[in-house]
């Protein structure tokens, strides 16, 4: 298509033409070439880290892991993982970024701990290259080329001038219409299905629990769709129930992705739901307590290093999510490394009564099939109290009622106290996420 044309040429003219990254991600043919890239990408980073970033100075050093210009990957391992707190709290800016066409960028802030950071053209380049791949190499369909309907949350009204013209102009280019989901009434759902038939997009993406949600509506009123050749579900964790759900209204498969703004593409389901990890743009550690490597069907904590990121490397940066660690093949033959599943964010897990973390996703189970719930909060208060906020559709059931708080008891223990309370709406963040679950240290 013409447009597509003209963004590459746009891309070109600014200094972001991704298509030699690409070109790069698309010869790693197997394991062993993909290892050797990966590799090769992490020593320049050690490297580069050591020589321009007093803190990665000081801890490559005291770890053994760089001295001088000799990197010691066996020892990687030992590097203290990077959280928020030391994001804030030590200078991580390379001392040279004023010579990369750098800006500025901040985490989603979905935990409550937003941080901003820096980034720059290479790594934007990079970053899109491993996002066209995924969607190449998984769902067989150009990126930009294919027409796209996005749910996705701006934190302002789309009537209220926002996006700004800049933005409209490249979702033009790029064959993509969002649609803001920060509000999900009837009748911003109704005007979704209108538009998602009038345009009749190839792929639909966006929040996974707001697809849902729009899922769920669909099928109760029984409005028909125009089913897309593929859904991209991105942003929250669904059921697998749920995810189904989706696919079944939409008469179209989902695929799953996993990334963030401080590190762009991280992993994606390909054709088989195996999930893939993006490792040539991110080098992906699952890892126990200790910041040590579990082994395959093991779960720990995501802990992720940016490969092309030299104006603010993330070296172990603890991205505050937990996966189950995958063996590395897949039916579909891919030479990227797997996870077996991605089991949520930490923030959105309850502690129990002996202190077990238990899964936001399990908790919400027993809500699914409620119609007389139109959302619903776990907030818990203390360690026996957990609070249930309810946004009611019609009526509550007594009975479901019951059901729900023995589900909580059997997760949480038989001490908590389960208190209802009915809101007219669940509060979300700015963006338009809405966490279903939030623990006792939650945002």
């Amino acid at each position: 298509m013409i447009r597509s044309f003209l963004w590459q040429v746009i891309l070109a003219l600014r200094g972001r033409s991704f298509r030699g990254e690409y070109a790069r991600f698309c010869a790693i043919r197997d394991p062993a070439a993909l290892r050797v890239f990966v590799e090769e990408r992490l020593r320049s980073l050690l490297v580069h880290a050591w020589e321009h970033v007093p803190y990665y100075r000081r801890i490559l050093e005291q770890n053994g892991v760089v001295r001088g210009n000799e990197v010691d990957l066996s020892r990687f391992e030992r590097l203290p993982l990077l959280t928020k707190e030391i994001i804030r709290r030590e200078e991580l800016v390379s001392d040279e970024h004023a010579n990369r066409k750098w800006y500025a960028n901040s985490s989603g802030g979905a935990t409550g701990e937003p941080v901003r950071l820096i980034q720059d053209h290479v790594f934007w380049r990079w970053a899109t290259a491993a996002s066209f791949y995924y969607y190449t190499h998984s769902l067989g369909m150009d990126r930009d080329r294919s027409r796209k309907v996005i749910l996705w949350g701006t934190g302002r009204r789309m009537s209220d001038g926002y996006p700004p013209l800049r933005v409209r102009v490249k979702h033009w280019f790029r064959n993509q219409l969002p649609l803001d989901c920060s509000r999900m009434g009837e009748p911003d759902m109704a005007r979704f299905a209108r538009v998602i038939n009038r345009r009749k997009p190839a792929i639909i993406r966006g929040y996974a629990r707001s697809l849902y949600e729009f899922c769920r509506y669909l099928d109760r009123e029984q409005v028909p769709i125009h089913p897309p050749r593929a859904v991209v579900i991105s942003g929250e964790s669904l059921h697998p129930d749920e995810s189904k759900a989706i696919g079944t209204v939409l008469g179209a498969p989902v695929y799953d992705y996993y990334g963030s703004r401080e590190t762009g593409a991280l992993a994606g389901t390909c054709s088989r739901g195996r999930w893939h990890v993006l490792s040539f743009h991110n080098f992906m550690e699952i890892v126990d307590a200790d910041g040590r490597p579990v082994g395959a069907g093991r779960e720990g904590r995501v802990v992720v290093t940016t490969l092309h990121n030299y104006s603010m490397p993330l070296i172990r940066y603890d991205l505050g999510d937990r996966a189950v660690q995958g063996d590395g093949s897949c039916p579909c033959g891919s030479p990227l490394p797997t996870l077996r599943s991605l089991t949520g964010r930490l923030m959105e897990n309850l502690v129990a009564e002996d202190g077990a973390l238990v899964s936001g996703v399990n908790l919400s189970i027993s809500f699914n099939l409620l119609d007389w719930v139109q959302a619903f909060q776990l907030l818990q208060e203390g360690p026996r109290r957990v609070r249930v906020l309810v946004v009611p559709r019609a009526e509550p059931v007594e009975a479901d009622m019951r059901v729900v708080e023995g589900h909580l008891k059997r997760l949480l223990g038989q001490g908590v106290d389960v208190v209802w309370d009915w809101v007219e709406e669940i509060p979300k963040t700015p963006t338009g996420k809405r966490l279903y679950v939030r623990g006792p240290a939650g945002p």
